[in-house]
């Protein structure tokens, strides 16, 4: 990596530490054009944000940069007062993967009070294409959102179970 570039994402990471809200959210903003893998450990820290905003694009970003090694702490964050931190969450879930997002993502589908997160938990777990999504996102179809039940078809037509 350049030198001017590794420094330029050396201060974006001191920038996460500033007292003022939006600089913090503006430095998370700029990390995301080059989603440095180093600044990881700087956006874990992020998720504990007293702003949403930050709290927000730190789990997105996390989400870009595809860091297995945040998923716990990603995983907390779908319990977020925020629905938007929640929402990056799912988001950042979707986009790193594996088995281990299934769980917290059926308990984000069934248990979530807003809408946009289940929606969302639908959507990542169809992409997912695990059976255990199955039977959650079955019992969703009498979601009271019309967007959930929505998402949870079209996650259901990725496993195949409407075709004869």
């Amino acid at each position: 990596m350049h030198a001017t570039i590794q420094k330029a994402i050396d201060a974006l990471i001191e920038a996460l530490e500033d007292k003022v809200p939006i600089v913090r959210k503006e430095a998370i903003s700029a990390l995301n054009a080059l989603s440095p893998p180093k600044a990881v450990d700087a956006l874990v820290k992020s998720l504990n944000d007293n702003d949403k905003r930050v709290r927000s694009l730190a789990a997105a970003l996390i989400g870009k940069i595809g860091a297995k090694e945040a998923l716990d702490h990603l995983i907390k964050t779908l319990d977020d007062k925020d629905y938007v931190v929640r929402i990056s969450a799912v988001y950042a879930l979707d986009k790193i993967g594996g088995k281990q997002v299934i769980e917290p993502l059926i308990k984000a589908l069934k248990e979530d009070p807003y809408w946009e997160v289940r929606s969302d938990a639908a959507s990542a777990l169809g992409k997912a294409g695990d059976s255990r999504a199955v039977a959650p996102l079955l019992e969703v179809l009498k979601d009271e959102h019309e967007f959930v039940r929505r998402s949870a078809v079209k996650a259901l037509e990725r496993f195949n179970i409407f075709k004869r």
